[in-house]
């Protein structure tokens, strides 16, 4: 949906500078939704993240 909404500001907006915004915004949001994803595989294959069952609760480790 906030890409169909980025493509309307695009397609409707006839300005430049204006369009220039949008795309930079929205290249920024979508990179982070995909660093996401790729930051948790990455983590947990490293084994940054770690969760440990102790005898008083679970202990989970972050970077």
């Amino acid at each position: 949906m906030f890409v169909v909404l980025l493509v309307c500001l695009v397609v409707m907006r006839p300005s430049w500078g204006f369009q220039k915004g949008v795309i930079t915004t929205g290249a920024v949001v979508l990179s982070l939704f995909g660093l996401t994803p790729a930051w948790r595989g990455l983590s947990a294959r490293l084994g940054l993240r770690r969760c440990y069952l102790c005898t008083r609760g679970l202990v989970v480790t972050s970077p």
